[in-house]
C-alpha cells in the first residue's frame, strides 16, 4: 500500500513547490521534505508541480538539485524534471547524504514545472529537494534578419537603399550605411547625350546631288556657247 508522509501540504495528495527568482537570472525550486514508499521499482510518482511566471517562460536554464535527506540514503532513486518541451533525468539523487546532482542538459522553461520520482530498488524515497536554476534568454537566431537588410560580422544590421534617377537624367547614386554607422554616397554621373547619326544613305544622297549639279552646270555652259556661235 502506498504511504505518503509529507510536511504541510501532504493532505492535498501532492506537494506544491515554490518558484521565485533569487536574482535576475536565478530561479529556486523548493520541494518540502516527504516520504514515499510502497511503489515498485521504475514507477513514477509526482512529487511536485508549479506554474512558471510569464516573464520566465522561454528562458534556458542549467543548474543542480541538492538532496536534503541527511543520513537517509536510498540508492537508485531518480528524478525527472520536465517543463514545456524539455525534460531531463537526474540519476541516483539519494545515493549519498545531501548529494548534489547537476542537470545533464539545459531545459527551456514552459508554463509549468513537474518533478517526478522514479522509484529505485529500495522502494522508498525520503527527503526534500532544492533545485537551483541559472537561466538566461535563448541565443538569437542567426537566420532572423529583417527584410531589406543583412547582418554584419558584429551582429549589427546594415541597410542599403538604391536611389532612382530623376527627371534631369542624372542618377543620384547609391546611398548606404556602413557597418561603422557612416553614410557613404557615390558621385553622381551625367546621363550620356546622343549625337545625330550620319549613316551611309545620307552620304550617298549628298554625292548624287553634287553630281547632278555639276552635270547641270556643264549643260548650261554648252548651251550658252552654242548660242553665241550662232549669233556670230
Amino acid at each position: 500500500m502506498l504511504k505518503l508522509i509529507a510536511s504541510a501540504a501532504a493532505a492535498t495528495g501532492f506537494v506544491l513547490i515554490s518558484v521565485g527568482p533569487a536574482s535576475a537570472d536565478q530561479i529556486v525550486v523548493e520541494v518540502p521534505h516527504q516520504v514515499v514508499s510502497g511503489l515498485s521499482p521504475g514507477t513514477e510518482f509526482l512529487l511536485a508541480e508549479q506554474s512558471v511566471a510569464l516573464e520566465h517562460q522561454g528562458l534556458v536554464c542549467s543548474g543542480q538539485i541538492a538532496a536534503q535527506n541527511n543520513a537517509s540514503v536510498h540508492p537508485g532513486n531518480d528524478l525527472r524534471v520536465s517543463t514545456g518541451d524539455s525534460a531531463v533525468v537526474l540519476s541516483d539523487v539519494e545515493g549519498s547524504a545531501n548529494k548534489i546532482t547537476p542537470l545533464a542538459t539545459p531545459i527551456t522553461l514552459g508554463s509549468d514545472i513537474h518533478i517526478h520520482l522514479i522509484m529505485g530498488a529500495d522502494e522508498r524515497f525520503s527527503g526534500g529537494m532544492h533545485l537551483e536554476l541559472q537561466c538566461e534568454p535563448p541565443p538569437p537566431d542567426d537566420d532572423d534578419v529583417s527584410p531589406g537588410g543583412f547582418s554584419s560580422p558584429g551582429g549589427a544590421e546594415v541597410t542599403t537603399t538604391t536611389a532612382v534617377a530623376g527627371a534631369s537624367g542624372q542618377a543620384p547614386g547609391l546611398v548606404g550605411q556602413t557597418p561603422g554607422g557612416i553614410a557613404a554616397q557615390s558621385p553622381a554621373r551625367a546621363a550620356p547625350q546622343q549625337l545625330p547619326a550620319t549613316g551611309p544613305d545620307e552620304a550617298l544622297l549628298a554625292g548624287t546631288v553634287g553630281m547632278l549639279l555639276l552635270g547641270l552646270g556643264g549643260a548650261l555652259t554648252a548651251v550658252a556657247r552654242r548660242s553665241a556661235s550662232v549669233r556670230d
